[in-house]
């Protein structure tokens, strides 16, 4: 699994890109060459599809886009499904949280409101002809002789939040981009490592994702859950597990893919350790 935004800031041949501070613009054509491709983000993202189609997963969330679809993609742990018959082409707007709060403040003047509900890590957005014609503008940026004016780059990444919260079709993204004020340090702590437990990141990443440094990380973590962060992972993983191979018919091996496991010998090893069995008797045991 790989930081999205680390690979295309390192790879500017093949990403075209455009960016300001922490925020980032890339336009490209999408590599044929996994069917799934594991990755996370330390910023939150959009994207708009140009040609073709891809589908997003994350925590059971599935949206499948295609010419002119356009999501919202919280920061943390995705799945991308690529599909081999048509190329894709696609426009991606990084933001850091810091920047959407100060736009959302002081440029649109909403109030801070915590969120009260729980929302999935991917949203549509509602794709009018404001939409299409925000993105279609941008396109011409990456083809042009000059340098984009920094100044100029930084009234797009503002006119696109305007014109999500704009659209009352957008309510969920817009309740969340109020909710970044209102949420406090602990609540942000928790909700990343509940939407993410399940992805094989490292604790390294789980401290970026939450804003600090590994040893901070830690530090909190024990102060807020009451154990060690690699024990919690590992038990929050084989309970997630556990109910899979209860609930559902997969494969052991893709239930162990599903929930964070390196390889399916680490999480039957796991497995026996914590539940006194291999994952293949938990069936029998419960049938």
């Amino acid at each position: 699994m790989f930081n999205f935004l680390d690979k295309i800031r390192e790879n500017p041949d093949y990403y075209r890109q455009l960016s300001v501070d922490e925020q980032l613009i890339t336009l490209y054509d999408c590599p044929l060459e996994e069917q799934k491709v594991d990755l996370w983000s330390n910023q939150h993202y959009f994207v708009y599809v140009v040609d073709g189609k891809k589908t997003w997963h994350a925590n059971g969330t599935a949206l499948e886009l295609s010419k002119g679809s356009c999501i919202f993609v919280r920061e943390g742990a995705h799945i991308v499904e690529q599909f081999f018959e048509t190329r894709f082409c696609v426009v991606l707007f990084f933001l850091s949280e810091g920047f959407i709060r100060e736009t959302i403040r002081s440029v649109t003047g909403m109030t801070p409101c915590a969120l009260g509900r729980e929302l999935p890590p991917i949203l549509p957005v509602a794709a009018d002809d404001a939409i299409h014609a925000f993105f279609q503008s941008v396109v011409p940026y990456f083809h042009q002789a000059q340098q984009v004016n920094n100044s100029l780059l930084e009234l797009k990444f503002r006119e696109l939040i305007l014109q999500v919260v704009g659209n009352p079709a957008n309510k969920d993204i817009t309740d969340f981009f109020r909710s970044l004020e209102a949420d406090d340090d602990t609540v942000r702590f928790r909700r990343i490592l509940e939407e993410n437990f399940r992805y094989n990141l490292r604790l390294e990443d789980y401290a970026r994702l939450s804003g600090k440094s590994l040893s901070s990380f830690k530090r909190c973590f024990e102060e807020r859950f009451g154990v060690p962060p690699g024990r919690w992972l590992l038990e929050r993983r084989l309970q997630h597990a556990r109910t899979l191979l209860v609930g559902t018919r997969k494969p052991v091996s893709e239930i162990a893919w599903e929930s964070g496991f390196e390889s399916a010998s680490h999480f039957s090893r796991a497995y026996r350790q914590f539940y006194g069995h291999v994952p293949s008797e938990q069936r029998e045991l419960t049938a």
